[in-house]
């Protein structure tokens, strides 16, 4: 009976203890678990243990003091150089090149004849009307004189008259038709250009020669109609003109508002100043000032930074007698020659962090070089 009892308890046993044994592989991943956990605390540790190493550290750095300034950007265009009057003459008439009376350079005055087209046969006509209104005129002053001591009769007189005057008005449309084979000049100011040689046939449409006042000077450009709403006539404009180099200032005397459907662009024009010498067609540079604020806050491009869309720059607030690194989130308008307008995320007064931003952490003490 005692042996199977025995043999009962050491079955017992052996289940209790079969049945608390653990498997190696899932103790084995437990512990491999409990060991990222650990690793990762620890990193974490460090970390924050550099960090504030690293903020307790004044750190040299260079700091530009920003405050409002008057703020400017440009629109660049180029253009050419024009007469305030420039003007081609043509012909109203065909015909053939008589005369040239003047030569490229010349100065000549509004209405001033160029030169003559050959109005032989025009001529012939209007000596022979002029022969015959010599004897309609005589016929008609000894009418009158008759008429005029009641000798014949209303009707004689009225026809002399008449034939006088039908005559006259003759004469008249004939002489203009005789000027029309005369080119005159249609502004005061220089022959620039001559295109036409004695012998030469012409026509209407045709360029023949070219007149510029340069008595008043302007710069003709043409402008992307993306800017059409944003330039208009007094807007202030630097004129560069890089050939002779010069550069000075005026105003936009003229912005049109047709869009050239072509091209799509509109002009503008600027008067130059009388004191600068320059040539029709030279080139010319504008700077079209578009936009202007007196009291904005501007930085460097090369100083804003961005992170997952999100622009800010660091900045060096005192706090408690130190100056510690802030991060500001901000808002940006127009840029222009490497500067940046902020309109949101800081005052008025800023002392910006100019070096080491990628070395620096908010919260960390520096100090201006």
């Amino acid at each position: 009976m005692k042996p199977i009892y025995l043999l009962a308890l050491s079955l017992v046993f052996l289940f209790i203890s079969c049945s608390k044994q653990v498997d190696p592989s899932e103790k084995l991943n437990k512990l491999i678990a409990e060991r990222d956990k650990l690793n990762q605390e620890i990193v974490e540790l460090q970390k924050q243990i550099s960090k504030n190493d690293t903020l307790k550290d004044e750190k040299m750095v260079k700091i530009l003091e920003i405050s409002p300034k008057e703020f400017k950007s440009y629109i660049r265009v180029q253009g050419r150089v024009d007469g305030d009057e420039n003007a081609a003459v043509n012909t109203k008439v065909v015909g053939v090149i008589k005369n040239i009376l003047v030569k490229t350079g010349d100065r000549v005055t509004k209405g001033q004849i160029l030169a003559t087209l050959d109005d032989e046969v025009l001529q012939s006509s209007l000596k022979e009307l002029r022969a015959q209104y010599e004897f309609t005129l005589t016929v008609y002053e000894r009418q009158k004189r008759l008429w005029d001591q009641k000798i014949g009769s209303e009707i004689q007189y009225l026809t002399a008259k008449n034939n006088k005057e039908a005559m006259e008005n003759r004469i008249k449309s004939l002489q203009e038709q005789i000027n029309m084979y005369k080119l005159t000049a249609p502004v005061s100011g220089t022959v620039e250009d001559v295109s036409i040689k004695i012998g030469q046939a012409v026509s209407p449409g045709l360029s023949l020669m070219r007149i510029v006042n340069f008595s008043k000077m302007k710069v003709v450009a043409e402008v992307s109609e993306t800017y059409s709403s944003k330039i208009k006539k007094g807007d202030e404009v630097e004129i560069i003109f890089p050939d002779i180099p010069y550069t000075t200032r005026s105003q936009i005397s003229f912005a049109s508002k047709f869009i050239n459907p072509v091209n799509r662009t509109f002009i503008v024009e600027a008067q130059i100043p009388s004191s600068v010498t320059v040539s029709a067609n030279m080139v010319a540079v504008l700077n079209i000032n578009d936009y202007k604020k007196t009291d904005a806050i501007v930085v460097p491009d090369n100083l804003i930074l961005n992170e997952n869309g999100e622009k800010f720059i660091y900045v060096a607030e005192d706090q408690n007698g130190k100056l510690v690194v802030a991060r500001k989130k901000i808002v940006t308008g127009r840029s222009y020659k490497g500067e940046t307008e902020i309109l949101q995320g800081v005052d008025k007064n800023i002392r910006l962090i100019a070096s080491d931003l990628q070395r620096i952490e908010e919260g960390q003490i520096v100090k201006p070089l």
